[in-house]
């Protein structure tokens, strides 16, 4: 049952607990800025089109006894309203009612003013206590029905903007799944189309190294090797974004094996140090003895241990100090990597290990990179089971760490696992 038919109803049983010729149920319209009669019986359209039209008036609302009520909170009530000069211009349309007594109460709900009912008599009543208080239980379940229809609407309003938000936002995701499935391709295709001419440069630079196109002088052995440490540039950034295509395509496989972690570190710093000697550094990462054994893809590892030294190393001024860490504890092995560069600020720090992410682009161009090694460190150790982490201030350095979990042989990946 629509509102309109449930307040018909109320308006008949004021009719018939209170003996009036009858009855009208006025609510606030915030569209008109007036009462309206929303329900009424026994009123003829002509009396509720005339009542609508005159509510509307500025002097209505200033002297109106429906008005009054409403805005005063209280009943009003009026003997021979047809008398009354003051509202003559509210009573001309009623005068076939021939009202001698009007009764008006307010609608109201928990303080909110909701409207004004109107019981419109032929006679002066006799309006008892019992009587008053029927009036007054009606008027709450109509102050009741009204809030619920006002919220029920509200509900629905708010129920169809958030399926238009959703629409929306469906459409947005769609695109942008759509603009990362290009942009992937995008990046797969030129990846795999950089990989041949510069296999042919590295190839060719190495041939005139060798002197197999004829002796060298100086000069041109210098040129020779800035084209192939370029190369060996372009190539690890071309490495950076096939794994970055393949992790996004969710192709990027691990072939995990026990590796002993404490040969990969040794290993990747002896062959960092020539970088570190070029750089004026320090790099102390002390020879660490005996294995530490775990499962692993030794690969991939090294490629994160790669990635940390060699950013520790590139961004820490001449005479600072690089230093690699490993320990061990009963359930994981944790590595650290510490400089004294240039660090990092605290606004910059969560989004660290975001792809495409570069704290100051024009240093980190002038080193090299495209935002990624730190995205697909951060990817490889998770898929290890591990953590990656850092802590930084800017000017006193920075501390990269990762832990791999030490795994029982229940718990161990698979030989080939995708992350």
């Amino acid at each position: 049952m629509h509102l309109e038919q449930r307040l018909a109803r109320y308006a008949l049983e004021l009719v018939d607990v209170s003996g009036a010729t009858g009855s009208a149920i006025w609510l606030w319209d915030p569209s008109l800025d007036a009462l309206q009669i929303q329900a009424s019986c026994r009123l003829s359209e002509d009396y509720v089109g005339y009542g609508n039209q005159s509510a509307q008036l500025p002097e209505a609302k200033d002297r109106a006894p429906v008005y009054l009520s409403y805005k005063l909170g209280s009943v009003i009530q009026v003997e021979s309203p047809l008398t009354e000069v003051t509202w003559q211009f509210y009573l001309e349309g009623f005068q076939h009612l021939q009202v001698r007594f009007l009764y008006t109460t307010p609608v109201t709900l928990g303080g909110t003013r909701l409207g004004t009912i109107a019981l419109y008599f032929s006679d002066t009543p006799e309006i008892t206590e019992l009587g008053t208080a029927r009036i007054q239980a009606i008027v709450a379940q109509v102050a009741a029905e009204v809030s619920v229809d006002s919220l029920y609407r509200q509900l629905r309003e708010n129920m169809q903007e958030l399926e238009e938000t959703n629409a929306l936002l469906r459409q947005s995701m769609e695109k942008m799944r759509e603009t990362e499935r290009i942009k992937n391709d995008f990046l797969n295709a030129v990846s795999h189309e950089l990989r041949t001419p510069l296999t042919s440069i590295v190839g060719y630079s190495e041939f005139l190294e060798d002197g197999i196109g004829g002796p060298l002088n100086p000069a041109q052995l210098s040129h020779i090797l800035e084209i192939q440490r370029g190369a060996r540039r372009l190539e690890h950034l071309v490495d950076d974004l096939l794994d970055f295509a393949r992790l996004e395509a969710g192709t990027f496989k691990l072939l995990f094996q026990d590796g002993d972690l404490a040969q990969l570190l040794n290993a990747v710093t002896t062959s960092l140090r020539p970088q570190a000697v070029r750089g004026d550094l320090k790099l102390e990462a002390p020879e660490i003895p005996g294995p530490v054994t775990l499962r692993m893809d030794t690969k991939r590892i090294e490629q994160v241990l790669l990635n940390l030294i060699g950013n520790a190393i590139k961004f820490t001024p001449p005479g600072g100090r690089v230093g690699v860490t490993i320990q061990r504890s009963a359930d994981e092995i944790r590595v650290e990597v510490t400089d004294t560069g240039i660090g990092i600020a605290a606004e910059d720090l969560p989004r660290i290990f975001q792809k495409f992410f570069q704290v100051d682009p024009s240093t980190t161009r002038s080193q090299g990179g495209a935002g990624l090694g730190l995205a697909i460190a951060k990817s490889l150790i998770e898929a290890h089971g591990g953590q990656i982490g850092v802590t930084s201030r800017p000017g006193r350095g920075s501390r990269f760490w990762f832990a791999l979990p030490l795994l029982t042989p229940a718990t161990q990946p698979p030989a080939e696992a995708t992350p």
